[in-house]
């Protein structure tokens, strides 16, 4: 199954636009655990994927094999700023900015910058499509930490 042309991460808003419901049914949908979603900062984004996955239960098929995959960074490089982390992630460089540098997103600080892994953006996106559920990133974030320093 391909994946039709469209961005990574979608808005509430253009979530909805695919469906026959309305934001707060979406809203809905990601408070009862059963639409992947990542939430970072107060903002909600639905991985475009979610759309596949909800298609291939819809016609009973088995879920599309991209959930084990690794996605590459737009760039082609392993890392992000955090301005390029925002737009992947349709969120604006201020929250990303603040989260990161506040701990509540996998960020870390080098040349004076605060830069993004890939692989981080990646794990959040491959848990909320898992799950098919809520992930928060502050919380993605505190666990991670916590499984490292007890490695």
């Amino acid at each position: 199954m391909t994946l039709p042309d469209r961005p990574r991460f979608l808005t509430v808003a253009e979530f909805d636009a695919a469906f026959p419901t309305s934001a707060a049914g979406v809203y809905r949908e990601i408070h009862a655990g059963r639409l992947a979603c990542i939430k970072i900062g107060g903002k909600y984004i639905v991985p475009s994927r979610a759309l596949a996955v909800l298609e291939a239960r819809a016609a009973g098929e088995a879920l599309p094999e991209f959930l084990v995959e690794a996605s590459t960074s737009p760039t082609g490089r392993p890392f992000l700023g955090i301005p390029q982390a925002a737009t992947l992630l349709r969120i604006s460089v201020t929250v990303l900015a603040r989260e990161a540098r506040e701990g509540r997103f996998p960020a870390v600080e080098f040349g004076g910058k605060r830069i993004v892994a890939c692989r981080a953006i990646d794990d959040l996106e491959r848990e909320a499509l898992e799950s098919m559920s809520l992930v928060d990133a502050a919380e993605f974030t505190s666990m991670s930490r916590l499984r490292a320093e007890v490695a």
